[in-house]
């Protein structure tokens, strides 16, 4: 799935989302619960990075 991410410093860049394979997960996650996680896990894996992810917006079709 794709989503736009929105940086601390307003610039805004679109990226695909894969979801995790190998976990199970006991409930589903809604879109919005879901972007809330992602920003959370991306700002994890990127402990350096210069500028964080702010917001996420999962593109629905």
């Amino acid at each position: 799935m794709k989503a736009v991410l929105t940086l601390d410093n307003g610039e805004k860049f679109i990226a695909d989302i894969y979801p995790l394979q190998g976990k199970k997960q006991h409930k589903p996650r809604f879109h919005d619960e879901y972007e809330r996680w992602f920003v959370e896990e991306f700002n994890k894996a990127q402990p350096r990075a210069a500028h964080k992810v702010v917001k996420a917006h999962i593109l629905r079709n």
